[in-house]
């Protein structure tokens, strides 16, 4: 049996790959949920910013 072809996607599907930053961030909060590192936490507004500031 003839298969046709018109039938068929004509390109290439491909997996969608996140960025550099993006890759570092995902597992970054991978790290925190897993303990590896510790997560950050902010009590203020202030305190927010002023983390911002020193990062």
């Amino acid at each position: 049996m003839a298969r046709d072809s018109s039938l068929y996607l004509q390109f290439d599907v491909v997996k969608e790959r996140y960025n550099k930053t993006t890759e570092a961030a995902i597992q970054e909060v991978n790290d925190m949920i897993s303990g590896k590192i510790e997560a950050k936490d902010y009590h203020s507004l202030e305190e927010l910013k002023k983390g911002f500031e020193n990062e």
